[in-house]
């Protein structure tokens, strides 16, 4: 298990975070399920997938029941597509970490609360002994 926390210093920042990791793993045929809090989120983060790349989008399903798909967007804590991977989305850590073998979690500064909130999934991933790894803005991610 590995956790690696995306930079979020800002929305454009965190946008770019989310829209690349989904992109480097859909190009390798890596299923990756995005785990949002709120159905409003995932609509937001399926109407950005369809303009991500600009020259075309990124095939994906939102989805709260079991699917085959590369890339699925939910509200569920169910691993729905049996990714390996995970990006959390959600202010809370997930509830089930186990289930995946790497997770993305923003490290987002956007405002104080989501600022504790990232320190507090930080904290909770390392008392569970996962090497954390943070990826620095301005930096290929991959």
């Amino acid at each position: 298990m590995l956790v690696s926390f995306l930079p979020a210093p800002n929305n454009r920042t965190k946008l770019a975070s989310i829209c690349q990791t989904i992109h480097y793993h859909f190009q390798k045929k890596e299923p990756i399920l995005i785990k949002v809090p709120t159905e409003e989120a995932a609509k937001y983060i399926d109407a950005l997938l369809w303009k991500y790349p600009e020259e075309s989008f990124m095939p994906h399903v939102r989805s709260e029941v079991p699917v085959k798909e590369c890339v699925v967007i939910t509200c569920s804590k169910e691993n729905l597509n049996q990714a390996a991977i995970l990006l959390h989305l959600c202010p809370m850590v997930h509830p089930s970490p186990q289930q995946f073998s790497y997770i993305y979690d923003l490290y987002d500064e956007t405002d104080e609360d989501r600022h504790q909130a990232s320190e507090a999934r930080k904290k909770y991933y390392m008392e569970l002994g996962y090497p954390i790894n943070f990826i620095v803005e301005n930096q290929p991610m991959f």
